[in-house]
C-alpha cells in the first residue's frame, strides 16, 4: 500500500497514517468524568483558538493597508469622490424641490391640502389627490331620530330611582 492510500485509510478510520500501519485502530472511548469532559473540552477549544491565532493581526494589517490605500489616492481621486458625492445631495435636493412644487400645484388645481398629498410622481400626486377630494366631497348621511326613544330621561325621585336599581340587580 502507498504512503498516500495509508494516510488516507488512517484519515477514515479516524487515525493517524502511523495508527493505520501499526494496525491498529483508535478505539472510542466514552466520558465518564466531568474532569475527563473538562480536559477534553479544553483541548478542543485551545485547537479552534489556534485557528484563528493570527486574526488580531490579520486585521490590523488589512486597516493598515486601509490607512496606505487611502492615503496614496491622489488629489483628483479624492476630488471626483467629493464631487460625486455633492453630486448625489445636489439631485436629492433637486428631486425634493421638485417633489414639493408638484405638491403645490396639484393642491391648487384639486383644491386639497398640500401637506396630505402622497406619491412620487406628479401622476400619483393627481391620484392621491383626487381620492383626497372624494372623501371630503362625501356628506354624511342624516340619521333619523328614534321615536321610541326620548332624549331626556323622565326625572326619577329617590322612590323610582330606588326601585329602578332593584330591578337593575335582580333584588325584589
Amino acid at each position: 500500500m502507498s504512503d498516500n492510500a495509508d494516510q488516507t485509510s488512517g484519515a477514515k478510520t479516524g487515525g493517524t497514517g502511523a495508527d493505520s500501519m501499526q494496525g491498529s485502530e483508535p478505539k472510542f472511548e466514552a466520558i465518564t468524568s466531568q474532569e475527563d469532559f473538562d480536559r477534553r473540552l479544553a483541548d478542543r477549544l485551545r485547537r479552534e483558538r489556534e485557528k484563528y491565532a493570527d486574526y488580531d493581526d490579520l486585521k490590523a494589517k488589512a486597516d493598515k493597508l486601509a490607512e496606505i490605500e487611502e492615503a496614496n489616492k491622489t488629489e483628483e481621486q479624492k476630488q471626483a469622490e467629493r464631487v460625486a458625492e455633492l453630486e448625489k445631495k445636489l439631485s436629492d435636493y433637486e428631486t425634493r424641490e421638485q417633489l414639493n412644487a408638484w405638491k403645490s400645484e396639484v393642491a391648487t388645481e384639486k383644491g386639497v391640502p398640500a401637506h396630505l398629498l402622497r406619491g412620487s410622481t406628479r401622476e400619483e400626486l393627481a391620484e392621491h389627490a383626487d381620492e383626497i377630494k372624494a372623501l371630503l366631497d362625501e356628506k354624511p348621511q342624516p340619521q333619523r331620530p328614534n321615536s321610541n326613544v326620548s332624549k331626556t330621561p323622565p326625572a326619577l325621585n329617590s322612590t323610582a330611582l330606588e326601585e329602578a336599581l332593584r330591578r337593575a340587580v335582580g333584588a325584589n
